[in-house]
């Protein structure tokens, strides 16, 4: 996408790290949805606010939660055919604390 290309980014999907665009003329791009992006929200005059699912042209900075499977370390976008993006993914570390067992 060039930057004054304009995108709605409610379109937006997760991409696997092995999908690309598609050359072949085919109606869906190559590669499998990585996860998903939710709670999509737009920045505008200092403030984020929902997205309405208007198209915006230029940089935006938005904030977004993403799901992911498990182990996933990379993310990549898809806004329909275009795959962009390479977002590295922090590790996490989950503890999970069994109860007390006592014995009578």
């Amino acid at each position: 996408m060039t930057q004054a290309a304009l995108s709605a980014p409610g379109d937006w999907a997760s991409a696997a790290l092995s999908a690309r665009a598609n050359a072949s003329g085919s109606s869906t791009p190559e590669g499998d949805d990585a996860g998903e992006v939710s709670a999509l929200e737009i920045e505008q005059d200092g403030h984020f606010l929902p997205d309405e699912g208007m198209k915006y042209g230029g940089p935006q900075r938005l904030r977004f939660v993403a799901a992911v499977p498990p182990g996933q370390r990379r993310l990549r976008f898809r806004y329909y055919f275009e795959i962009f993006g390479d977002v590295a993914l922090p590790t996490v570390t989950v503890t999970v604390r069994r109860p007390l067992v006592t014995t009578r």
